[in-house]
């Protein structure tokens, strides 16, 4: 089993809260500045108490051309404050992520 890769990022970016919060949370925004990831969409409709999909399809550059796929879940949401997400059990890879806005 390889070891987990932990990777921290702090970014100051001159919008208001709610802008930044709705940005983050359309994950299709993030191939648009994350250059390993080809493309993430909400995988079903199943909602969570503030609305949003809890479940989401990600896919990355691989090694020789190739690509990774998982599937992910919202595991926290706050509004206007943070977003975390995880990759299902039994993932490979195995990510964690979190946003504070």
């Amino acid at each position: 089993m390889s070891q987990p890769i932990k990777v921290e990022k702090t970014v100051t970016i001159n919008k208001p809260v709610e802008e930044l919060y709705r940005f983050w949370h359309n994950f299709g925004n993030l191939p648009r500045f994350m250059k390993h990831l080809k493309d993430v969409k909400v995988h079903n409709n199943k909602r969570e108490s503030s609305g949003h999909a809890t479940r989401s399809h990600w896919t990355t550059s691989g090694v020789l051309g190739g690509s990774v796929e998982w599937n992910a879940d919202i595991i926290e949401d706050r509004e206007n404050e943070l977003i975390a997400w995880a990759s299902v059990e039994g993932a490979d890879p195995e990510i964690e992520a979190l946003v504070i806005v």
